[in-house]
Parts: structure tokens; C-alpha cells; sequence
């Protein structure tokens, strides 16, 4: 079976969220109740019956049939029936339907002090569980291994009207017992060696649980993300007790039928049974949860390759921890924060080979600001911190933040990679939190914090409609967000960038122009053609809509305030009574009510901006006047008694217009520099290429590749790159190059303008003569040849001889080492039968 990988994360944090729904009313626990004795039964025929018969409904309505063989004894003729049932000296034949067969048998026995509950199910798929009765007693013929043990150490099931939760679950075949393990089910088999083992805690004895530990027992699944043990925590001890199931022993959901998804995970408004038998498949299909991972506003879970082993201080990682809180603290069981952590130790072997020396996690932190149900904002980050709080669990302790401590821990750390989304629409809650965050699990994120890779992944993510999102690498900061005057709307601190999906076609882009903390640029976008846009930079306020350009002097603040992601109720509140207090209600796309055009403006009709841009003392654009403009207001542009035409306009504290100039590309090309300042046959020499552009107009993509040959040769090119060259600055290209022959070479560096394309295009041209020297004697050589031991060339032909004798020889002993394996098996013996 597989075992956890590289990275496998990911794909199980898919996995999970696909099983996952949102937020949605308890099902009804609809309780199966067996209500009078329909026969009594004399097994050994000395004139007191040992047996009783059932009418039962496993469901509502039904006619289905429960027989209680008792182990020992007769039954008591002359009590209520139910006083005939212990549930601990018993076997329970559960027929579905009165069929007059086993749909499920339950074998209740006395181990030691404690009570055992055995399971037998139809594992043959022949439409029953076999049994026959034999000197009065069950003999089950199914097989020879139960499916699910219970064992209550302490003695006893209910007592006093309460339900024992201290109990200890086996679970032995192709059975749902553990979150995320159901794409592994089919390999497990009923085997008399339990595959799970689960253990249900109730410390203070109150009949509500307070711990939910699962353990994968199967050695291929051990090391399998998250399946190495599985808890699940309520911190508040305030879990909801077991509802519906089978009246006489409401562990057992007799009549189970599952309406899709997992099995595993409780919703938030009861406690289903959790042991559930499915009569369409006959066979137990889950052990749900006694402690929510997700239901509750207290709840904490953990899912972990590694296992928790007892008495002993362990490391947790993959989704540890991932835990609930009640923000609003209102008690309704529904949480109005989620903070879950993928995290990994330091060279944790699940996640990438192992390699990594220090701690890393990703964060995704939902919280619903209106205690509405809808999870309204989120943050996504990614860090490199050791999450080394020990914290006690029964019987053992972890490597984890204690859940009190959790919220404020993520939002005191600073952090490598952040994103901020803000949800738009009426509605929207999982179980999880907000999903929209979370992309940045994607292995290309993990390889370049860690520095695996130099490639940085863009960060830049098209969100869905309603979906509002912001981003920033190489954050190196605490997560701070900060409401704009602008937009009247929470941003992240230091964004880069942002996108917010209004729907299909329309979406609003954002763009932090020129460092800096603030988003200042707002561009209005419809089916990929930008029709609106808005900008804040060095004191003005420029608006571009409609055919028009209006520019005003802008004095305001930056922010109105500025937070960090919600903690504690307090923190909530707070930050609720701050968006109350400074809200504005704006259509999504009126940037003309966000831009408040009042007082002193400048308004061009027939105009339009574009490559608008910070640049040092303030900023400049592009402004393109049509056939007829006119201005109104101030003229600061100089606008006036003007002929249409394109301008380059720029400000530094005066504004400035210059008739627009198209591109011009420039090269200008170094001397290749080689460790010992001249290029070397087989050696690394680097090629430094400027690209300037002397016209007033950016050039967006400029195509740029590298040639070289030996004279008479033909060029070989190397692979070309495509950068930007700002108007009246330039760009460094830096190629690699390896000569292969000592001599002279040619270089010859070529760019061509692709955006905006000249017509007709051309290609702009600079060469180079470069002298290559020979090749720099090794070492080895030089030693031999000081000794005079061999000439030099003779140095060649002993390491390729030497190469090849190695070759050989390794081959022989991997072959040989090869079939030296292909004869063991995995339990140690020889497939020849020899012994070890």
C-alpha cells in the first residue's frame, strides 16, 4: 500500500476538504428501538427459555427483529424483558427485515473486570453473517475473527442513565475508521490483526468525552501522512453525548445510511453513533467520532504521520494542530474563528525527502466577523517556526501550541509568505475554514522558502467570484491588515498585488505601484479589457473612466486603522466596532465615489491613462488625447490650446509634458567575467547584457538571446529571455556561457521589441570578439606531471581506464547484491525455503 511521500500533504489536504460540507443542520438521530417480546426461546429444553425474540425498528417504522441468547442462566420470566438484558454475558442477533438471518451478531462477554463488545458482520457478502446454535449457545460460522471490538476497562456501559466513554476500539478489516485512510480500505482485510486502535477518554467521568485517539495499526499504512495517529480534543470538556442508536446499547447505529462523503466526521448539533452498520452493504462501514474534529467551537484536532507513542514526549506534524474557537462567545457550538497549521518539523521525513533542517508550516486562518456563518476574512501564510510547547494528552504528551495559545501565536510570528482574502457574498462556510488561502500548499511555494529552488512562484491568484484577494512574498513581517480610506475596506499591510472576482467577467485588480505599504492602484476590468481605473500616489488622486481623466489633490491618511487578525473575543469585537465605525457603502465599481472628486480638480475629456507608474520624487504616465478634448477645472497639466497627440507626463512635485517618443532599444554588452577575469575552455563565464530604452514609451517585452561561435562557425544560441525596459531606463540580462575550444570566439547578442511591436520589426544587434584561454591543468595533473610521473595525457587515459574498471566492478556487485535480494522475503526467510 502506499506510504506517505514527499509533499503528500497536499494531496491529503484535498482529499479532505472534497470529503468535507459546509455548515448545515443536524440530521435528524432517529433512535432504533426494539419494543416487546415476540417469543421466548428454550434452547436446552429444561423448561426455562435462555432466549428472547424482538420486535424491533432499526428504523422507523420498520419490522425487524433482535434475538438475546444469554450465555448462562435463564431469563427471568416474571420481570420487565428489558431487566433480561446486560449486555455483558449475551449474544445479539440483529435480522433486518425479519428475514429470519443475521444481518449483524454481537457477542457481549466479561474480560477480567472489564466488559467486551465483539462485532461480526457479513464479510463474505453473501447477504448474512453465519451462525448456528449448538448445545445452546451461538456458534458464528462467518469467520473466525470479529470486525470491531469494544471493551469497557472499567465494567460497566450505562449507569445511572449515563453513557460510559472511557473505551477502548478495535478495528480488524476494510472498515472506515479513521479520517482519510477510505482510499486505502480495500487492502484491509478482517484478519484477526486489528488494523486500528482507537481510545475514547472521559477523564472526569461527567459522560462527555474529552479525547477521540486513533492509532493505524497496518504496517504498510504506517508513515502514511496523517494516518499515524489521529486526536481529536474539546478543550471546554462541553461534548455533546451520544444521540439516536440503538436504545439497548446507543454505541450501535444498527440501520445506518450514508448519504455520501465520510462516514468518520460529526456535524455540529449531536453525536451520532458512532459504531455504524450499513444493512444495504451488511457490514460495519465507520467508526464515527465521539469528539468532533470539526463540530465544535472548543474542538481541536491533530492528524499526524508521526505516531503518538505513550509516555513519552512526541513530535506531531501534518495538520497539527487545527482547532475551532468560539470568537463570538455566544456558546451556539458554531466557531467563529479557524486557525490550522500543515507543519513540519525539522528534517520531518514526509516532507520534502526529509531535507529541510528547520521547521516550516502553513497557516490558514478563518474567521467570520459577523457571526453570521459566513467565514468573511482569511489569511494564508507560510513560516519557518518550531512549534515546541509540550502539551499533555492521556498517556502521552506533543510537540504542538496549546490550543489558548494558538491564535496569538500566528499572529506574533512574522512570516515568509502572506495572503489575505476577503469574501464578498452572501454566504459561504465549510467545516474548514476558507479554502481560498490555502493554494499556497503547493510544493513550489515549499521549494522556494526552504531554498530548494530559486524560482519564485507567483504569488498572483485568480480568486472565484466573490472571492476578494491580496498578496505579498517575502513578507518578513507579523500579518498586519489595514483599513483604506479609499475603498473603505480591509487590506493586507504591504501587498504586492490583488485581485477581487466580481463575478465571470468583471473583476478588480490591484496593484501596490512603487513599494511601499499601500494598495494605491485600482483598475476596473471587464472580460479581460481594463474600462476604469483609480490611483492614490504622491498627494494626488487619479481617476480614469468613462473617456475622461480627473486628477485632484489628495491630503488623507493612508489607513483609517490598522490590526492584526483576530485573536480572543475582544479582538473581535474591537475589530468589528472599527468596520462599523468607518465603513462606507461604495458599488463595487464606482471608483468615482471612492475617488471623491470635490473641491479643486482637473478633468480631460477625450483622454486616457496608461503605464501610469511610481518613479523617484513622485510618478509619470502615458495620456492619450483624442480628436476634441477639452479640459475642465484646473489646468495643472498644461493641457490647454494644446493639438491632440500622445504625452509622456511626469511629476515631481511639478508636472512635466513631453511629446510621447516610441521605445528605442539599445544594447550594451561587458566582457565576459570568468573566476580568473578571462573566459576558460569548459569553464562557466557569464555574459552581463544592458538593455536600454532611450524613447519615452515603456517597452513591456523585449525578446533578448546570446549567439556564439568560432570564427567560420555557425552561431549556436543560447535559450533567449523576455524582460521589461522602462522608458529612459534599462534592464541586466545575464547569460551563461561554456566555451568548449580554446581561441577566439564571436559573440553576438540580438533583441527585438515585442510589446508594443514596431512596424516593421528588426532586430537590434551587438557583438563581441572574446579570447578563450585552454584549459587550466587539475591538480592531479600538475602533481604528476611536477614528479614527472606521466605527461599529462597520459593522465587522461588513466581515469577513463580507471572510470571503466570501477563501472565494472560496481555492476558485479549490484547484480550480485540484486539477486542476493530477489531470494529474501519480507518476513526474513529465503524463497528457497533456507533458513536465515
Amino acid at each position: 500500500m502506499p506510504r506517505g511521500r514527499p509533499l503528500l500533504f497536499l494531496a491529503a489536504a484535498l482529499v479532505g476538504g472534497l470529503l468535507l460540507v459546509p455548515a448545515r443542520a443536524a440530521e435528524a438521530q432517529a433512535v432504533s428501538t426494539c419494543g416487546q417480546v415476540t417469543e421466548t426461546i428454550d434452547l436446552n429444553a429444561d423448561g426455562q427459555p435462555e432466549a428472547m425474540a424482538l420486535a424491533c425498528q432499526f428504523t422507523p417504522g420498520a419490522d425487524d427483529r433482535l434475538t438475546i441468547y444469554k450465555h448462562s442462566g435463564s431469563l427471568m420470566p416474571d420481570v420487565p424483558w428489558r431487566q433480561n438484558v446486560a449486555g455483558e454475558d449475551e449474544t445479539w442477533v440483529l435480522d433486518h427485515g425479519a428475514r429470519g438471518r443475521a444481518s449483524l451478531i454481537v457477542r457481549f462477554r466479561k474480560d477480567g473486570g472489564a466488559l467486551a463488545a465483539e462485532l461480526y458482520d457479513d464479510r463474505d457478502q453473501d447477504g448474512e453473517v453465519g451462525y448456528r446454535l449448538e448445545g445452546g449457545r451461538v456458534v458464528i460460522t462467518e469467520g473466525d475473527h470479529w470486525t470491531v471490538r469494544v471493551v469497557a476497562p472499567d465494567g460497566w456501559w450505562t449507569r445511572g442513565g449515563a453513557l460510559n466513554y472511557n473505551l477502548h476500539i478495535e478495528v480488524d478489516g476494510d472498515v472506515e475508521a479513521m479520517f482519510m485512510v477510505e482510499p486505502y480500505r480495500s487492502g484491509l482485510t478482517t484478519d484477526g490483526q486489528p488494523d486500528f486502535d482507537i481510545r475514547i477518554y472521559d477523564e472526569n467521568h461527567n459522560g462527555r468525552p474529552e479525547y477521540d485517539r486513533r492509532m493505524i495499526l497496518t504496517r504498510a499504512l504506517q508513515g502514511s501522512v496523517g494516518l499515524g495517529t489521529q486526536m481529536m480534543a474539546n478543550w471546554a470538556d462541553d461534548e455533546l453525548p451520544i444521540s439516536g442508536g440503538l436504545d439497548l446499547w446507543p454505541y450501535l447505529d444498527p440501520a445506518h445510511r450514508n448519504a455520501g462523503g465520510g462516514r468518520v466526521v460529526k456535524g455540529y448539533e449531536s453525536t451520532p453513533a458512532p459504531l455504524k452498520f450499513e444493512p444495504d452493504s451488511g457490514r460495519i462501514e465507520a467508526v464515527g467520532e465521539f469528539v468532533a474534529s470539526r463540530g465544535g467551537e472548543h474542538n481541536c484536532f491533530y492528524y499526524s504521520a508521526n505516531p503518538w507513542l505513550a509516555r513519552q514526549v512526541n513530535e506531531s506534524d501534518f495538520e497539527s494542530p487545527f482547532c475551532f474557537y468560539d470568537l463570538a462567545g455566544d456558546q451556539d457550538r458554531v466557531p467563529e474563528l479557524q486557525v490550522r497549521a500543515v507543519y513540519w518539523p525539522a528534517n520531518d521525513s514526509a516532507f520534502l525527502d526529509g531535507s529541510v533542517p528547520e521547521p516550516f508550516e502553513t497557516i490558514r486562518y478563518s474567521w467570520d466577523q459577523g457571526n453570521s456563518q459566513t467565514w468573511r476574512y482569511a489569511v494564508g501564510l507560510i513560516g519557518r517556526h518550531p512549534m515546541d510547547s509540550v502539551v499533555a494528552f492521556p498517556g502521552t504528551s506533543v510537540l504542538t501550541v496549546a490550543y489558548e495559545d494558538f491564535p496569538g501565536w500566528v499572529a506574533e510570528q512574522t512570516w515568509d509568505v502572506v495572503v489575505f482574502s476577503e469574501f464578498t457574498g452572501e454566504s459561504y462556510f465549510t467545516s474548514e475554514g476558507d479554502y481560498s488561502v490555502s493554494y499556497l500548499e503547493d510544493v513550489a511555494f515549499a521549494e522556494y522558502v526552504t531554498g530548494r529552488s530559486e524560482a519564485m512562484p507567483a504569488p498572483d491568484y485568480e480568486p472565484q467570484a466573490g472571492f476578494r484577494m491580496e498578496w505579498a512574498m517575502n513578507y518578513g513581517r507579523r500579518p498586519y491588515l489595514y483599513f483604506s480610506p479609499v475603498d473603505r475596506r480591509l487590506h493586507l499591510l504591504g501587498a504586492t498585488g490583488g485581485a477581487w472576482s466580481l463575478d465571470e467577467a468583471r473583476t478588480i485588480q490591484y496593484k501596490n505601484l512603487g513599494g511601499g505599504d499601500f494598495l494605491n492602484q485600482w483598475t476596473y476590468v471587464v472580460d479581460g479589457r481594463a474600462e476604469k481605473m483609480l490611483a492614490v500616489l504622491a498627494g494626488w488622486i487619479i481617476l480614469d473612466e468613462n473617456g475622461s481623466v480627473t486628477l485632484r489633490t489628495y491630503d488623507g491618511a493612508a489607513d483609517e486603522f490598522v490590526t492584526l487578525p483576530p485573536a480572543d473575543h475582544a479582538g473581535w469585537r474591537s475589530l468589528g466596532a472599527a468596520l462599523q465605525h468607518h465603513g462606507a457603502e461604495f458599488a463595487s465599481d464606482d471608483l468615482a465615489a471612492m475617488a471623491q472628486m470635490v473641491g479643486n480638480t482637473s478633468s480631460v475629456a477625450g483622454a486616457s491613462v496608461r503605464d501610469l507608474r511610481r518613479c523617484e520624487g513622485g510618478f509619470r504616465f502615458v495620456l492619450e488625447l483624442d480628436e476634441g478634448f477639452s479640459v475642465s477645472g484646473e489646468d495643472w497639466l498644461g493641457l490647454r490650446g494644446t493639438v491632440p497627440e500622445k504625452v509622456a507626463i511626469r511629476y515631481d512635485g511639478t508636472f512635466h509634458r513631453q511629446p510621447l517618443t516610441a521605445a528605442a532599444i539599445r544594447l550594451s554588452v561587458a566582457p565576459p567575467q570568468a573566476p580568473d577575469d578571462m573566459p576558460a575552455q569548459y569553464a562557466d563565464a557569464m555574459l552581463h547584457v544592458a538593455v536600454h530604452n532611450d524613447g519615452l514609451e515603456d517597452a513591456h517585452q523585449v525578446w533578448v538571446a546570446l549567439g556564439s561561435a568560432q570564427p567560420g562557425g555557425s552561431l549556436a544560441w543560447t535559450e533567449p529571455q523576455t524582460v521589461t525596459v522602462l522608458a529612459e531606463g534599462s534592464t541586466a540580462v545575464r547569460f551563461r556561457w561554456v566555451p568548449e575550444h580554446p581561441g577566439d570566439w564571436n559573440l553576438e547578442v540580438r533583441a527585438r521589441l515585442l510589446e508594443p511591436a514596431p512596424a516593421p520589426p528588426r532586430d537590434i544587434v551587438a557583438t563581441q570578439v572574446v579570447a578563450v584561454q585552454p584549459a587550466q591543468q587539475t591538480d592531479l595533473e600538475q602533481e604528476l606531471g611536477a614528479l614527472g610521473a606521466v605527461e599529462p595525457w597520459h593522465v587522461v587515459l588513466l581515469l577513463v581506464g580507471l572510470a571503466v574498471t570501477g563501472g565494472l566492478a560496481g555492476w558485479v556487485v549490484s547484480s550480485a547484491m540484486s539477486t542476493e535480494a530477489s531470494t529474501w522475503t519480507r518476513d526474513g526467510k529465503r524463497r528457497d525455503g533456507e533458513s536465515s
